[in-house]
């Protein structure tokens, strides 16, 4: 019968960056385990061993080992839950964005003697950024791409 063994985070249940051991390499992994994590040893007499698998080595599209979704083990009552990825929440996604368009213009508006109609150009700019995840309640807007973005001012 096959082993296979994974490295599960302590504090949350999560598979450490999917690393799967096989064979004598499960057995070796229970020798040097990162002081965060356990070890998960499975072999096709688990009960959840088909899941399990699918999972782990043959990486199924619809579950991921990734910290958005996968396997969370209970170390209390060694019961493992499987859990779909969710789509990364879209106010993080639009203010992540935000706040790159945001910085490229944060050093024009520290410059003492630029024009002052470039510069509210500027301001308004940055003002109809911050106001974007306002927008995205009041439009409705579900997806990163029904995001209406303002209009660079020309001279940034």
């Amino acid at each position: 019968m096959t082993e296979y063994a994974i490295y599960i985070k302590k504090e949350n249940g999560i598979p450490l960056n999917g690393l799967c051991f096989i064979g004598s390499d499960a057995q070796s992994a229970s020798l040097v385990v990162p002081l965060d994590c356990e070890v998960l040893r499975f072999d096709e007499s688990h009960k959840d061993f088909d899941l399990l698998y699918s999972i782990i080595v043959t990486t199924n599209p619809i579950y991921k080992l990734p910290c958005n979704g996968g396997i969370v083990v209970n170390f209390e009552t060694g019961d493992l839950t499987f859990v779909k990825e969710t789509p990364p929440d879209l106010f993080d996604v639009v203010r992540a964005y935000r706040n790159t368009l945001l910085a490229d213009t944060d050093y024009l508006v520290q410059v003492p003697d630029y024009p002052g109609t470039l510069l509210d150009q500027i301001l308004e700019y940055r003002s109809a950024l911050r106001d974007i995840p306002n927008l995205i309640i009041k439009n409705n807007w579900q997806t990163p791409e029904d995001v209406v973005w303002p209009t660079r001012p020309d001279h940034i």
